[in-house]
């Protein structure tokens, strides 16, 4: 037991050791390989990007209208959204998006191709068809080019959800 105490002496020979100091410096470091650890493992649970910390489903209570889409978003760099949404009588189905998302994202891809589609002030409207169960899944290819929190609302049959994402450097 001797040997443990005489350890975490003072010493000034061969070379002059602090161990008070030298054992707030262990402490440090320890917690910054703890901090590492937690960033380190938000990264990997879609904290900066794409994981399920990340992934979103923003609904309506009927669920006739669903946005699944990415919360957390890297800019320049291509995404992924659906948009899930039930047909009306004639088995059409209006989307409307506005707010924020025709300025922070650029559109890369539409599948299946909107039979029509125009913009408007403040958005998009796209018509699709549904298919044979009534339903459509729209699935969009974005690329954001802003930094920042963005909102964007997305309405069908006079349902809407919203959602924000925050888009990183």
């Amino acid at each position: 037991m001797a040997a443990i105490d005489d350890s975490m002496k003072n010493r000034s020979h061969p070379i002059k050791e602090d161990m008070q100091f030298q054992i707030r410096l262990w402490r440090v470091e320890r917690l910054g390989w703890i901090l590492l650890g937690f960033l380190v493992l938000a990264t990997l649970l879609g904290l900066f990007s794409t994981g399920p910390l990340s992934r979103s489903l923003a609904a309506t209570p009927s669920g006739d209208l669903q946005v699944e889409y990415q919360r957390f978003e890297r800019n320049a760099a291509a995404s992924n959204m659906k948009v899930r949404a039930k047909a009306d009588a004639a088995g059409e189905v209006w989307l409307n998006i506005e707010g924020q998302f025709l300025g922070t994202f650029t559109i890369e891809t539409i599948q299946p191709q909107p039979t029509k589609s125009h913009s408007t002030g403040s958005g998009l409207n796209l018509q699709f068809k549904a298919d044979d169960s009534g339903w459509i899944e729209a699935y969009f290819t974005i690329r954001p080019d802003t930094v920042g929190p963005s909102t964007t609302s997305v309405k069908s049959a006079g349902q809407r959800v919203s959602f924000w994402q925050l888009i990183y450097p």
